[in-house]
């Protein structure tokens, strides 16, 4: 209530709000008597609905008119809409007068609807002369209908009192619960997207309540994705920034930046650009937030609401720095094209001007300090997002503040398959006076804390080998192999190692679940490598990767440093086929029909993948214990890389 009334305050400070009234529900009880002829001491209706609230507000408007709305309410409205609809209200002389939902037809208005106390006009000076509505008290003292339900009885039989406009130009749109509630952010995230040049208000026509389809953002289709964000940024520095993004010699993407709740000044010059510049027209999609977020917040929202294409290569600049070379994203591009994954470097620095950077090694850059994969710009596919987990919160689920590059950072070169050190000076960094104050306020906050806690979390969980276990996908959860699947998940966990499968029922689904019981589980340990482009769909998993690969993400699926086979049909054939051919080390049960049985102890071709290893087979075992023996025998020996068909 504190943090609300605190908002409220800002609000009025700032002239939006003119005036805050305070309902308290232990008194002005004598207002049910004025408008239901009734006494009742319950500030609530039976449905729930507040009664008092409502009719305490009424009581201090002193014009004639009201608009009455809830606070997650959305409008779409143009210049001088508003005022022209509330014209043709007072017009029609109706008591009350609903605006129109979204709308892509307008068309004539509707008489005798039911109140809309979400969003509706109300004549104050009409209502008071009807009064009283008619209502009734049940047994616990509560009033059988909220007041606009009271006032739907007075409708019913005066239709011409109510109107209802459908009109394209202006509407509003309601935020259910469900919505608000989700991860505690989406009234936020849905705020964002409505004020933004993302949202396609089509998708949501005849519809009262929002409703995410298909077809609700406008997501950006261009292979690279700039994306940027900022607060309080001064404009000469956006200016700096776009201007470098205008001189590029490759224009073939977007730009997606986030206002995290700026200053006026700011805001509005933002939008301005969104509006009326060309160049921002066409490649600019702007995301003004209505609260802080932070950095990785506003990237995290990006990638998983808007940023949707796995092969879609992110470049991060931030939006008080530039882009030095016109052929800065060409030079990036070009080595995505080569088959890079990530890049990083090489940049710029005004405060240090001739420091020259290089970076020792992309893996396990925790035990180095970080390294320098901190360097400008941080280019990656998005897919390697997916594998961040939890890098971007600290012990307390809150985003990390004061080391983002590290907690983006780290997972994504863990996971990447071909990064690269860009030597050539493609980047502007000017360390912003916000963010030297910043380091100063976090220095008070230790952070070498926040440092020492991403790096410890990193070698904790990249430490342990993958192991990547496949077979049955529709099997009973009460049989023995599903039980025997969950015997094992736990073991692997408990033995150190971490978990990858292909996200669906069955055996996949027994081993996550028995990893969970382990007690060195940590989360990132359960990796699902999905078929379809949709997330959470594995119960159990800590990761979800949504390749849109069906069948064909064998390959991913078993790209970890040993693969174990249980049961399995042609899926299962297939996945050990592709690990055979890519050296892996390859386990196979021998106590339950299907390939993995058939094949166990069996070589699946007459070539000779390790030249010192005589007995290179699909190696069979009986029970969790043998499986984990040989496990821990051979996977340090099965290290041979795959460089494709030669």
């Amino acid at each position: 209530m504190e943090t609300l009334r605190k908002k409220l305050d800002e609000l009025k400070q700032k002239k939006i709000i003119d005036k805050i009234i305070y309902c308290n529900n232990e008194e002005g009880f004598d207002l049910y008597e004025k408008y239901f002829n009734l006494k009742s001491k319950n500030a609530y209706a039976k449905n729930g609905q507040q009664l008092l609230t409502s009719l305490k507000g009424f009581e201090n408007i002193k014009t004639r008119y009201v608009y009455q709305t809830d606070i997650d309410i959305f409008f779409r409205t143009g210049f001088g809409d508003f005022y022209k609809e509330f014209i043709k209200y007072k017009e029609s002389k109706a008591l009350t007068g609903c605006l129109s939902i979204l709308k892509n037809k307008s068309e004539d208005p509707l008489y005798g609807k039911r109140v809309e106390v979400r969003s509706s006009f109300i004549d104050i000076e009409q209502l008071n002369k009807i009064l009283p509505l008619k209502n009734t008290i049940n047994n616990e003292g509560q009033f059988e209908l909220p007041w606009h339900r009271a006032l739907d009885k007075y409708i019913e039989e005066n239709k011409n009192q109510s109107i209802r406009f459908s009109n394209e130009n202006i509407g509003f749109m309601h935020i259910e619960n469900k919505d608000k509630e989700k991860d505690g952010n989406n009234m936020n995230i849905i705020s964002a997207i409505f004020n933004s040049n993302f949202f396609n208000p089509n998708s949501n026509n005849d519809n009262i309540n929002f409703t995410k389809v298909e077809n609700t953002y406008r997501i950006p289709k261009d292979e690279v994705i700039i994306f940027s964000r900022g607060r309080n940024t001064p404009v000469e520095k956006i200016k700096r920034m776009l201007d470098s993004l205008k001189r590029q010699n490759y224009q073939n993407f977007s730009l997606v930046y986030f206002d995290d709740n700026s200053n006026t000044k700011t805001k509005e010059y933002l939008y301005m650009l969104s509006q009326y510049d060309s160049w921002c027209k066409s490649h600019m999609y702007f995301i003004e937030s209505i609260e802080r977020n932070g950095g990785l917040k506003n990237l995290d929202l990006a990638t998983n609401e808007l940023i949707l294409n796995n092969n879609q290569i992110i470049i991060n600049l931030d939006d008080d720095d530039a882009l030095l070379a016109e052929d800065a994203i060409e030079t990036i591009k070009s080595y995505f094209d080569e088959g890079y994954d990530v890049t990083i470097g090489n940049l710029f620095r005004t405060d240090k001007p001739f420091k020259k950077y290089s970076i020792v090694d992309f893996k396990k850059s925790g035990e180095r300090d970080g390294d320098n994969i901190w360097l400008h710009p941080k280019c990656f596919r998005r897919i390697l997002f997916n594998y961040i987990g939890d890098f971007l919160k600290d012990e307390n689920g809150n985003y990390i503040e004061s080391m983002p590059d590290y907690a983006m950072m780290l997972p994504i070169f863990e996971f990447a398959k071909k990064p690269k050190f860009i030597k050539k000076c493609l980047y502007y960094f000017e360390p912003s006076n916000a963010n030297i104050n910043k380091l100063d306020e976090y220095k008070e906050k230790n952070i070498e804390e926040t440092k020492n806690y991403l790096f410890n979390k990193a070698k904790k969980l990249f430490s342990k080998p993958i192991i990547s276990v496949i077979g049955d996908a529709n099997i009973d959860e009460n049989s023995d192999k599903f039980k025997f699947a969950e015997k094992l998940g736990k073991a692997l966990i408990d033995k150190g190692y971490r978990i990858k499968t292909g996200g669906l029922n069955g055996v996949m689904k027994a081993v996550f679940k028995g990893g969970r019981k382990s007690e060195n589980y940590m989360f990132g340990d359960l990796i699902a490598i999905l078929p379809g482009n949709k997330k959470n769909i594995s119960e159990f998993a800590d990761i979800e990767i949504a390749t849109g690969k069906d069948i064909m993400r064998g390959e991913d699926v078993v790209d970890a440093d040993a693969v174990i086979s249980i049961g399995g049909g042609t899926g299962t054939l297939n996945e050990i086929s592709i690990a055979w051919a890519k050296f892996k080390l390859i386990l196979a049960s021998t106590e339950f029909d299907g390939w993995s049985k058939e094949l166990a102890n069996k070589k699946i071709d007459s070539r000779i993948r390790y030249v010192d290893i005589e007995k290179d087979c699909v190696y069979g075992f009986k029970s969790i214990e043998e499986c984990i023996e040989l496990l821990e025998k051979y996977i340090h020996i099965y290290k041979r890389e795959y460089h494709g068909i030669k």
